[in-house]
């Protein structure tokens, strides 16, 4: 029988022995290992999502914030069908854009955009993507990572990170890929879209 299958039994309690006990551990040990404690399950934080990209015409540029009950606050920035606005996730989408990003969620901050100290080779006109987890259970994090870092080494993570929304009901809100908005809802001062501003951060 192994250890999942046991049953504790009140009339062998006098015949265990010291040998079978698991050690005690310190309580500086106990507080190490909980401040190793891991992120907090899928689905259950808030979820900010940054695009941002230089020089680029027709790009969107856009920011959003997501809850973990569906709720969903969005900014446009550049070549989105509207500067601001609400959207509803249903659960299993809210799960599916938390899934997609989890394996890259670091364990407090992690950029991924200079090169030398963060990036081995660097290429120009890439998108930056920066992603923020806050929840009540677990420390906040925090990732920033520019396409152009180490193209090879980090296709996965990008192939993750920049598809995510593509699984939220974000397509009202974004306009279709081609879409160019007229220069009435250009957001100031971004009448011309290569002098665009990168998206203003939700707080």
């Amino acid at each position: 029988m192994d250890a999942s299958e046991a049953v504790y039994d009140s009339s062998m309690a006098d015949t265990v022995t010291t040998e079978f006990a698991l050690p005690r551990l310190p309580l500086f040990a106990v507080a190490l290992l909980a401040g190793c404690s891991s992120a907090p399950p899928v689905g259950t934080e808030t979820i900010i999502y940054e695009k941002s990209v230089a020089f680029c015409f027709g790009c969107k540029m856009y920011a959003f914030k997501l809850h973990a009950d569906g709720k969903g606050e969005f900014s446009g920035n550049s070549n989105t069908a509207i500067p601001d606005g609400a959207f509803r996730a249903t659960p299993a989408q809210v799960r599916a854009f938390a899934e997609q990003l989890a394996p890259y969620r670091p364990n407090g901050t992690r950029s991924l955009q200079r090169l030398g100290s963060q990036c081995d080779t660097l290429s120009h006109d890439g998108v930056t993507y920066v992603i923020r987890w806050k929840g009540e259970g677990g420390k906040p994090a925090r990732l920033t990572v520019y396409s152009g870092c180490d193209k090879e080494k980090n296709k996965a993570m990008l192939a993750a990170v920049s598809t995510a929304p593509d699984v939220l009901p974000l397509e009202p809100l974004l306009g279709p890929a081609d879409y160019i908005p007229p220069p009435e809802l250009w957001p100031e001062p971004c009448v011309h879209p290569e002098t665009c501003k990168p998206p203003i951060p939700i707080k």
